[in-house]
């Protein structure tokens, strides 16, 4: 293979690589956010604010679940009917769970 080959099939590579990952991007980018059509266009910006200027994971957590917690009483005093937040209750990420175990490492037969 001369270098305008290698290029082309390294051009190609980064493409398909590439591909998945903005489709993903665009898919979360598409998924309407729970409880929208409950707030203001400011309240949804403060919120977004507060949540990039969140330092620990923890400040983000419970700054989430107090906007849930407003969404959800806005909704009662609205005699509106929602759904249950996205990611109330178990499911993937941190969890109390010991994740895949300790492997093998070390170990020699």
């Amino acid at each position: 293979m001369n270098r305008r080959q290698v290029a082309q099939v390294l051009l190609g590579a980064v493409a398909a690589a590439a591909l998945p990952c903005a489709a993903f991007a665009q898919q979360g980018a598409n998924r309407p956010q729970w409880g929208r059509e409950l707030l203001t266009e400011e309240e949804r910006n403060q919120f977004h604010l507060e949540m990039r200027t969140a330092k620990t994971e923890d400040e983000r957590l419970r700054l989430r679940e107090q906007h849930q917690n407003f969404i959800q009483e806005r909704a009662r005093e609205r005699g509106i009917d929602i759904p249950p937040a996205a990611g109330r209750g178990p499911g993937m990420g941190q969890g109390p769970g010991k994740g895949m175990g300790p492997g093998k490492a070390g170990k020699r037969n």
